[in-house]
């Protein structure tokens, strides 16, 4: 049986022979070293049997000789099977041409659908998505990755609180929660307002709670500047109580930072210029790529490179090919020399930005002074003091069983 599985790599020819003398005529055939196959009789004076390919027109000079009938019944091998296939060329056109447009359907958004969000959020998503170019017949690695496509639709749709993108075959599918506007104030415990550092008070805006200290006054760190504590009289009984709150208010103080920061004189930095070109490739793995587009390369000196793989699906199949779309950014390398004013001035913007970073950006800074500059290894190197108005306010909960 293995034998004849094998056949398929061989060519042969199956023929039927029919005459009186079938002996004579196997003799002759290995006297001519004709080697013949899985012979079989099938009635009197005829027999069945395989010959190579090459030797089946020397087999019909044999049955000539021996005025016996020679019928060829079949071929057999994969030269054989080849050379029908391509007799039909039709088929083969229509099997080739039916296997891409299967595999170009199988590669596009066929849905989108949306979950979780009333009709005119849903509505809205739909128009944002258009304006993108992500509707139904796009091409799937024609659009951005679902991490790309949630930030687009994230910041384009205010009313959304969450929105998560999935790709599931041809689909693409979104679940949202709606952001829902809440007034109600949240109710805050009974607590106190500390000072976070040392600071001379300038401001205060009380809300609710008992003032502890004064304009003008120093405070260290800790010290309370509101208390949840009120002290209330009672007139009629001469007797007093305490009733605790939530303090709230804003305390502006006077506080003191010191920077330091480091200037180069001179250097080097790289700035994209805005010129760019795309390949695309199908890539079988990261060593094989078979390009499609972009052949014509530009010369970049410098540049850097963004690299986007969609997978190619058959089907319900991912298959392990994927389209790659390359970008190359150009980049051009820039030198700079600045002067020493120069730096101090860069210095001092970069120093109050460094505190804006550190405090928060709605500082406001009374005055600064340079404390000390020095240059030394091309780069000028600066301390800064700045007097600076910030909210000096941090909050601890009363302890309700003292």
């Amino acid at each position: 049986m293995k034998e004849k599985s094998n056949q398929i790599f061989t060519h042969s020819v199956v023929f039927k022979y029919q005459g009186n003398n079938i002996v004579r005529f196997l003799n002759t055939c290995k006297q001519a070293n004709i080697q013949l196959k899985y012979i079989t009789f099938e009635r009197e004076n005829v027999i069945q049997a395989y010959v190579p390919y090459k030797d089946y027109e020397d087999l019909r000079e044999i049955g000539t000789f021996l005025h016996g009938n020679i019928e060829k019944v079949a071929t057999k091998g994969i030269f054989f099977i080849f050379k029908r296939i391509f007799i039909r060329k039709e088929v083969i056109l229509s099997f080739f041409f039916s296997m891409i447009i299967l595999c170009l359907l199988s590669n596009m958004i066929w849905s989108i659908q949306i979950k979780g969000l009333p009709k005119n959020v849903e509505q809205n998503i739909i128009e944002v998505l258009d304006h993108a170019g992500i509707k139904q017949g796009r091409f799937l690695f024609n659009i951005p990755a679902t991490s790309e496509i949630q930030q687009y639709v994230m910041r384009e749709v205010p009313e959304l609180l969450w929105i998560g993108v999935e790709q599931k075959g041809t689909s693409l599918h979104l679940e949202g929660v709606e952001k829902l506007e809440v007034e109600k104030e949240i109710e805050l415990e009974p607590r106190d307002l500390l000072a976070n550092k040392e600071a001379i008070i300038k401001k205060m805006y009380v809300e609710t709670g008992q003032p502890m200290v004064n304009v003008h006054d120093f405070v260290e760190e800790n010290d309370i500047l509101v208390s949840g504590k009120i002290t209330k009289d009672d007139s009629e009984n001469n007797d007093e109580h305490h009733e605790l709150v939530a303090a709230k208010g804003e305390v502006i103080g006077e506080a003191w930072y010191e920077v330091a920061v480091s200037i180069p004189l001179e250097g080097t930095y790289k700035k994209l210029t805005g010129k760019q070109y795309s390949t695309h490739t199908i890539s079988l793995s990261s060593f094989f790529n078979i390009p499609l587009t972009g052949l014509m390369k530009k010369e970049y000196k410098d540049f850097t490179t963004v690299v986007n793989r969609k997978p190619i699906n058959f089907l319900f199949w991912e298959m392990p090919i994927y389209i790659q779309k390359t970008i190359f950014y150009e980049v051009e390398t820039f030198s700079y020399k600045i002067s020493k004013e120069k730096a101090i001035e860069k210095g001092n913007d970069i120093a109050i930005q460094a505190l804006k970073r550190q405090i928060g950006p709605e500082i406001r800074i009374n005055s600064k002074k340079l404390l000390q500059e020095t240059e030394e290894n091309g780069k000028v190197n600066l301390i800064l003091y700045f007097n600076v108005e910030e909210n000096i306010v941090k909050s601890r909960p009363i302890n309700q069983g003292d």
